[in-house]
């Protein structure tokens, strides 16, 4: 009975020795895990300065998208000023369309009334040639009859000197 005694009491040991063993692989296993858990710790700490700062980017860039939006309608305000200036350009660049029009009409006009009355002047120049041409041979006429009345008077006169 001793014996069997100390088999248990050796058995009994042996199990409390493997109890001792698997607590302490546990006790290390929960340091391992503490160790894992202050590290995730760490990361959620990290992942929650990540997340302010993209809160305060995205905060960011919600003030600038709010800026672009008063600069898109800023530039459409612009645009429709400009479109009614075009529209403004356009009616004025009609008027002068039609106002070049009538300019070349009243000038096809003014071209037809300056031929005809350069073909009129011309005419009246071309009549006044002549005239004076004729006058001109008249005058040479008269001019030949004076040289031979002056002749004649000079030989007279030669004539008349000379006896």
């Amino acid at each position: 009975m001793e014996q069997l005694l100390k088999e248990i009491m050796g058995q009994i040991n042996n199990r409390f020795d493997q109890f001792e063993k698997v607590q302490k692989e546990m006790q290390a296993d929960i340091g391992a895990i503490k160790s894992e858990q202050s590290e995730m710790k760490k990361d959620i700490a990290e992942f929650k300065s990540d997340q302010v700062e993209i809160k305060q980017s995205i905060s960011a860039l919600q003030a600038e998208q709010g800026e672009i939006k008063q600069s898109i309608s800023s530039l459409q305000s612009e645009q429709g000023e400009i479109k009614q200036s075009i529209s403004s350009l356009q009616a004025e660049q009609g008027e002068i369309k039609q106002n070049v029009s009538s300019l070349q009409s009243e000038q096809g006009e003014m071209r037809k009334e300056i031929a005809f009355y350069y073909g009129s002047m011309m005419r009246e120049l071309e009549n006044t040639r002549i005239e004076m041409r004729s006058s001109f041979k008249h005058l040479e006429g008269r001019v030949d009859i004076n040289q031979d009345v002056i002749k004649m008077l000079g030989e007279k006169k030669r004539e008349g000197q000379t006896r």
